[in-house]
């Protein structure tokens, strides 16, 4: 899966080690896709065994995680634990977030954030509204909180953005992936591809700011010494036609088969576009090569595109610098890739399946079979989520079958050998309405990956 000096790939058989020479692809702004797609053509094939500059790999401690984050979130709803944490997993690093019982109660969160145990943190992160908005006018007690922090574990980082900064269901995911670049000293590049160039000037401002806050830098062109810490966002933007969406998606595939990192934001504003990307990604059985995944609701406004947005950046930032920095043991190296590839899949099944084809259907039969208001499930919330997982579940046997199934992540290791998983099956799959509302679904799912040995460079 994981391949320094190319992308990261997923591969059923190995590739001939071939040299290629130092390119550079150009993202004007009005030159887009198109050009992207030429520039890669006339490259050679990467080889997914080749090692030019293998970068220097730091000593993780062998525990179960490389390091613990301590998460005081703006409230208990999915948005604001579950994405984070993956996150963080994905980097091996295990999220600490406070019980239920002290979600809205300033005193209790107070007290579990001095009971914990700081040794291994690597940071603090406190989201918008922590100790504030969520449990009243509370913005003493929060400054209050930090500092004792502050006095007593010198040592930690306190991460936090303003309101004003960042959407706060944004803001947490965010700072995951701003804490783990800046703990290892680490820059990662974007170099955004947009599908339109209408719809890239909607949606420039947001991606920009973004992959700011992330701790990332913006590419405009990217050469042959840089695609080791760069990654290729392609974007389905508003206002795309089909010729154009079908334009992006030949050229993620070239990107793909030349060996590049390739994520995948869909922030255009139409059901059939976003279904008609998703079909032509499955039948170039592109869904487990791709890094990254995320999709704004159809009608989405500016700040739920800025989420999607973030959930994107933060993943494939997040297993960067995993591939950089943490393939010491492969121990480490399966709960990574096992990480990676339960996000990338409850990607797709909350921003794709649950959003596009089971949430309408979910509503139907709360509204006509349970007589409930999708918005205050209430007492009807188990037997909503009885449906909706049944549901979820068809459609994730069929993804994981088709697209990940039997799929061999061969992983580069700090010995030079190559760690290699092999996907099985799909062992769990969860689905919960926490918030009792439709509109905030909980996705977990739990691939089972096996470890078939090593293989010598």
């Amino acid at each position: 899966m994981m391949v320094e000096g190319g992308a990261t790939r997923r591969f059923k058989r190995a590739a001939k080690k071939i040299h290629s020479p130092s390119i550079r692809i150009f993202a004007r702004p009005r030159l887009f896709i198109p050009l992207l797609i030429l520039a890669l053509a006339a490259l050679p094939i990467a080889s997914s065994f080749a090692q030019r500059h293998r970068p220097l790999l730091r000593t993780a401690a062998r525990d179960y995680f490389a390091g613990k984050i301590i998460l005081i979130p703006r409230d208990d709803r999915p948005p604001s634990l579950r994405q984070p944490r993956m996150v963080a997993q994905v980097a091996d690093h295990d999220l600490i977030a406070p019980p239920a019982s002290a979600m809205g109660d300033a005193e209790k969160l107070t007290a579990w954030v001095k009971g914990l145990d700081y040794s291994g943190v690597k940071g603090v992160i406190a989201s918008p509204g922590s100790t504030g908005d969520s449990i009243g006018d509370s913005t003493g007690q929060r400054v209050e909180l930090i500092e004792w922090i502050r006095k007593t574990h010198p040592g930690v980082p306190i991460y936090s953005f303003n309101s004003s900064e960042s959407e706060p269901d944004a803001a947490s995911v965010t700072l995951v992936a701003r804490l783990l670049n800046q703990q290892f000293g680490f820059t990662p590049k974007f170099l955004p591809l947009y599908s339109s160039a209408s719809g890239r000037d909607e949606i420039h401002k947001t991606i920009s700011d973004r992959i700011k806050l992330v701790g990332g830098d913006e590419l405009s062109s990217i050469n042959e010494a840089a695609r080791a810490v760069s990654i290729l966002v392609f974007i389905h933007a508003p206002q795309t036609n089909d010729q154009q969406r079908a334009t992006l998606v030949e050229s993620l595939d070239a990107a793909i088969n030349k060996n590049y990192r390739v994520a995948l934001l869909d922030l255009s504003e139409s059901k059939t576009g976003k279904q008609a990307l998703l079909a032509e990604l499955r039948i170039r059985n592109l869904l487990d090569q791709i890094i990254a995944y995320a999709s704004s609701d159809v009608a989405a406004d500016v700040s739920d595109k800025a989420q999607a947005t973030a959930r994107v950046l933060a993943h494939s930032s997040a297993l960067l610098t995993a591939i950089r920095f943490l393939r010491d043991d492969v121990d480490r190296v399966k709960r990574i890739d096992r990480a990676h590839v339960n996000l990338l899949l409850a990607s797709y099944l909350s921003d794709w399946a649950y959003a596009l084809d089971v949430r309408p259907k979910l509503e139907t039969f709360v509204r006509d079979q349970l007589k409930a208001d999708p918005n205050k499930l209430g007492g009807d919330t188990e037997r909503a989520e009885d449906f909706a997982q049944s549901e979820v579940r068809v459609i994730a046997n069929e993804l994981f079958r088709d697209q990940f199934k039997d799929h061999l992540h061969a992983i580069l290791l700090k010995s030079g050998e190559r760690a290699q998983f092999e996907l099985r099956f799909l062992q769990t799959l969860r689905l919960r309405l926490p918030s009792q509302k439709i509109s905030e679904a909980e996705i977990s799912p739990a691939a089972y990956l096996v470890y078939i040995g090593n293989a010598q460079q």
